[in-house]
């Protein structure tokens, strides 16, 4: 009898801290997972407000383990929205790339918006890419330095007037593919990439 509350004594407080940080961990990743207009500037949410109905931002608990896997990789560190892509795209303000990804199907196509600052405050909304094809669920953005992928020559020949663009990968179990969409003179450009 002295022995199992020795036990006790000794493992109930391992238990209740192992619980503890279990719904820490817990807490931290949904927290983590609020992939929301919120984490948009004010003046880009009222033009999101219209595509909210049916879209949302990719979320991380949106990811297939393929995706999330990719998404983790170490060279690029994980925002805390798979959906969302903060950079300097084409301008040395900060401009907001977004994921959506629809809200009902959510691996049933996606649509990839930048948001960039105009002056007064106001941001322009442009539309990128758009697909209803399946793979949703495995894809997400990212800021990536234009550096990453082009050399000198593909700098010639693309004429990219930033240095950072936005990332975009498909990571499913059978397929995989990567694009960088990067601002040009002439408007945004993209090509495909190796990650």
């Amino acid at each position: 009898m002295k022995a199992r509350v020795v036990y006790a004594i000794y493992f109930a407080p391992c238990i209740l801290l192992a619980l503890g940080l279990a719904t820490s961990l817990a807490s931290v990743d949904a927290a983590g997972d609020s992939c929301d207009v919120s984490a948009l500037p004010m003046p880009s949410r009222d033009l999101m407000k219209a595509e909210s109905e049916s879209w949302m931002i990719q979320p991380s608990s949106n990811l297939t383990p393929s995706g999330r896997r990719s998404w983790e990789y170490k060279k690029y560190p994980p925002s805390d929205c798979p959906g969302v892509a903060v950079g300097r795209f084409d301008n040395n303000q900060a401009s907001y790339a977004v994921l959506l990804v629809h809200r009902d199907e959510s691996d049933r196509g996606h649509r990839l918006l930048v948001f960039r600052p105009e002056p007064g405050g106001k941001y322009v909304e442009t539309i990128l890419e758009s697909s209803d094809l399946p793979g949703a669920k495995d894809t997400f953005v990212r800021t990536a330095p234009i550096a990453d992928f082009f050399d000198r020559r593909s700098v010639r020949q693309f004429k990219p007037i930033a240095r950072e663009g936005i990332l975009i990968v498909e990571s499913g179990a059978n397929q995989f593919g990567a694009e960088i969409f990067f601002s040009t003179q002439s408007g945004y450009r993209h090509e495909p990439v190796e990650y």
